[in-house]
């Protein structure tokens, strides 16, 4: 269990400036989540900067199929969800 994300009051949107990739990153108790939800049929890109920018690369990829690097932007897979935590 995500126990960061048990209080959902507090959760910051992530601009990923693609349109059909929705992503937020709660935080409680020193602990965090980060999510990442392709609503496309199709790979969607996200810059490599909002990964490093949230330092998701320094948490856990928990959930989602898509292959995470951060040396170049990110493909996510087509109705991929992630989760790192």
């Amino acid at each position: 269990r995500l126990t960061s994300l048990a209080d959902l009051k507090l959760i910051e949107i992530i601009p990923t400036e693609n349109e059909h990739v929705l992503s937020f990153m709660r935080s409680q108790a020193g602990k965090r989540a980060v999510i990442f939800a392709n609503f496309s049929e199709n790979p969607q890109i996200i810059p490599s900067r909002v990964f490093e920018q949230y330092s998701v690369h320094t948490i856990k990829h928990l959930h989602g199929v898509s292959n995470i690097s951060v040396q170049s932007d990110i493909t996510i897979a087509s109705l991929d969800f992630l989760v790192f935590g």
